[in-house]
C-alpha cells in the first residue's frame, strides 16, 4: 500500500487497541477496550474502508468483470452477447466468490440491495434471486434501461416541487434575498446538477416545469424573481422563474 515506518504505526495505533466511552443523558460509561475498528463518524472512515477492501478487486477480475467502488458501493460491469446464456452463471459465481470473500472479512453482501442493469435473465445467489431492474441509482443520478432518463427527471421533480412548497410556507418570513438563495440552492442547483445528460428527453423536462410557478407564492407576497446562472439551454429554458 506503500505505508511504512511512523505512518504505519500511527495507522496501527488508530484502528487497535483503543478505549471508548458511551455517553447518555449526561452520564459517562466506564471505559471499554476495542481490539479492531474505525471510531463512527471518523474523517477517514471511507478512505480507511476503501483501503480494507482493496482485495477485493483481484476476485471481481478473476471473473472478467470490470468494477469502480465508492466506499461500500461496488459497481461491476460486463459486456456480453445477448445470445451468450452462459452470462448469469459468470454473474452467479462471481457474486458467490464476493459474498465469501466479504464473509472472510467480517462483511456482509447486501442481496436486499444488489441489482442488475441490462441483464437478460434472473440471477440467483445463496439461495436468493435478483431480479433485473428497470433502473438503478449510480451516484445521485437514476439510470434506466433506455437511458431516457425519464426516472431521473421525475426524482428531481418530485424534489424540486417539495422543495418549492417548503419555500413557499415560509416566503412571508423571508427576504428577498434570502428567498433567491433558498431558490438557488435547493431547487436551481439540483435542475443544473449533471443536466448534460438529459438532453434526450427535452419534452419531458418542459412538462415537468409546465406547473404555474405562481403557485410557489404566498398569498399578498410580492415574488422573487430567480435567474439560473447556467448556460445550458435546459435552465435559459426555464428562467426567469417567479417564485
Amino acid at each position: 500500500m506503500g505505508i511504512s515506518g511512523s505512518a504505519l504505526t500511527w495507522f496501527e495505533s488508530y484502528l487497535a487497541d483503543r478505549s471508548y466511552h458511551v455517553a447518555w443523558r449526561g452520564s459517562l460509561s466506564s471505559p471499554h477496550t476495542l481490539s479492531t475498528g474505525v471510531p463512527q463518524g471518523s474523517v477517514l472512515g471511507p478512505v480507511l474502508f476503501s483501503l480494507y477492501t482493496k482485495s477485493l478487486g483481484s476476485v471481481i477480475y478473476a471473473h472478467g468483470f470490470s468494477y469502480h467502488c465508492y466506499t461500500d458501493d461496488t459497481q461491476l460491469f460486463l459486456s456480453f452477447s445477448p445470445s451468450d446464456t452462459q452470462v448469469p452463471a459468470w454473474i452467479s459465481a462471481c457474486l458467490a466468490d464476493i459474498s465469501t470473500w466479504m464473509s472472510t472479512h467480517h462483511l456482509k453482501l447486501n442481496l436486499g440491495k444488489t441489482e442488475l442493469l441490462f441483464l437478460p435473465a434472473s440471477i440467483t445467489v445463496e439461495g436468493s434471486i435478483v431480479s433485473p431492474s428497470q433502473s438503478a441509482r449510480s451516484l445521485g443520478v437514476t439510470l434506466d434501461n433506455q437511458l431516457c432518463f425519464s426516472s431521473h427527471i421525475a426524482v428531481i421533480t418530485r424534489t424540486c416541487r417539495f422543495s418549492l412548497h417548503n419555500i413557499r410556507r415560509i416566503r412571508p418570513f423571508l427576504t428577498q434575498e434570502a428567498t433567491q438563495l433558498l431558490v438557488q440552492a435547493l431547487v436551481i442547483s439540483r435542475l443544473g446538477l449533471l443536466q448534460f445528460l438529459v438532453g434526450r428527453p427535452s419534452g419531458l423536462c418542459h412538462q415537468a416545469t409546465a406547473t404555474s410557478p405562481e403557485r410557489c407564492c404566498s398569498p399578498g407576497v410580492q415574488p422573487a424573481e430567480v435567474h439560473p446562472r447556467h448556460p445550458s439551454t435546459l435552465l435559459s429554458a426555464l428562467a426567469p422563474h417567479r417564485i
